[in-house]
């Protein structure tokens, strides 16, 4: 037999044995032990969802009863929103043309078809979120 019907029924047979848990141990401990890279990661996430609890934390008990919340919360520009929103919706569909066109290009027919139809795709993204979007602030969903 060849070499590569060897190395796909050892790979076969591997993957049986992680299935059935026959694979040899192995260390846990040092599979699960955090490495260094991750420490800014979840410091990240921990920050992140402490604001939240926070956040909802401060809403349930506080901002329903006495009403005291509108002497210190800004209320928000809708029309900024929209106009912020926007340019950020631009910004993204002009970053993925831009990557569709720094792919260096080979004259196949593969190349074309995928080429026009990522066009096509943003095309249609576009028209979509614009055609959906409310123009104007009386509109929006946070205005209601």
């Amino acid at each position: 037999e060849n070499d590569f019907g060897n190395r796909g029924l050892e790979s076969l047979t591997n993957a049986c044995s992680r299935i059935l848990n026959l694979a040899p141990e192995r260390d846990l401990a040092a599979e699960v032990a955090v490495e260094k890279d991750h420490i800014p990661i979840i410091l990240c996430l921990c920050g992140w969802s402490s604001t939240v609890v926070f956040y909802l934390f401060r809403c349930y008990f506080f901002e329903k009863k006495f009403g005291w919340h509108k002497k210190y919360n800004v209320p928000m520009n809708i029309e900024f929103l929209i106009h912020r929103y926007g340019e950020l919706v631009m910004l993204l569909l002009g970053e993925s043309v831009l990557s569709i066109l720094i792919v260096s290009s080979i004259n196949t027919v593969e190349y074309h078809v995928t080429f026009y139809a990522a066009i096509v795709s943003i095309v249609l993204l576009q028209y979509s979120h614009y055609k959906y979007q409310p123009h104007s602030p009386r509109e929006h969903a946070c205005r209601r």
